[in-house]
C-alpha cells in the first residue's frame, strides 16, 4: 500500500451545549479525524488554554493535536473540505467573525512538504509556530517532525517559545466535564 502524506490537524472547542462538553467535542472530532487517516493515527492529550484574540469574556478552549496519513489520491482541498463539514456538523456557522468562540474549530497544521498561502488555505498554519496551545499537543504525536519549510523540529519550535506558564494546562480524567 502507497503511503500518502502526513497530516497534523488542531482540534479546538470553547463553547458547550447542553448536550455536549468542550472536551467531548474534541474527542468526538478525534474519532472522526480517525476516520480520515489511511495509517498511523495519533492524537495527543487534552489541552486547556485561554481563548487567543477573542472576546475577552471568552471561555477556555479544549484542544488538542492529531497525526495521521492520508491516501495518496487526498488532495488538501480535499482535506480542508472534509474538516469544514466536520465543523459544520458540529454546529459551526458557516459565516462567522474571525476569532470568535466556537463549538469546533479544526485547523489543517501541516500536509506533508505542502506549501499554499492563500485566503482560502495556508499550509503550513502560518500561526501555529507561535502557539503553545498548538505545539504543546504536537510535540506528543509528531516531536521528530520537521516543519514544513524550517530547518526545525516540532518539539525544537516549542522550546524555542517562551514559557506558556498558567495559559496551558493538560487535562486529567477529573477534568472530564470540560
Amino acid at each position: 500500500m502507497c503511503r500518502g502524506p502526513l497530516v497534523l490537524v488542531a482540534v479546538g472547542s470553547n463553547i458547550a451545549t447542553t448536550d455536549c462538553s468542550r472536551g467531548d467535542r474534541v474527542r468526538s472530532a478525534l474519532a472522526d479525524l480517525r476516520r480520515l487517516a489511511a495509517a498511523g493515527f495519533q492524537a495527543s492529550s487534552l489541552w486547556r488554554s485561554a481563548a487567543v484574540g477573542g472576546p475577552d469574556d471568552a471561555a477556555d478552549y479544549v484542544n488538542a493535536v492529531a497525526a495521521f496519513r492520508v491516501a495518496p489520491t487526498v488532495h488538501p482541498w480535499s482535506m480542508l473540505r472534509a474538516l469544514q463539514r466536520l465543523e459544520r456538523r458540529a454546529g459551526r456557522p458557516t459565516r462567522r467573525t474571525r476569532n470568535t468562540p466556537r463549538t469546533l474549530d479544526l485547523d489543517l497544521l501541516t500536509f506533508g512538504d505542502w506549501h499554499r498561502d492563500s485566503v482560502l488555505l495556508s499550509v503550513p498554519h502560518p500561526q501555529a509556530l507561535a502557539r503553545h496551545f498548538v505545539l504543546q499537543p504536537a510535540s506528543e504525536v509528531a516531536p521528530g517532525l520537521l516543519w514544513p519549510g524550517t530547518e526545525r523540529t516540532v518539539s525544537e519550535w516549542l522550546a524555542a517559545l517562551p514559557p506558556a506558564g498558567d495559559d496551558l494546562r493538560r487535562l486529567n480524567a477529573a477534568d472530564e466535564s470540560l
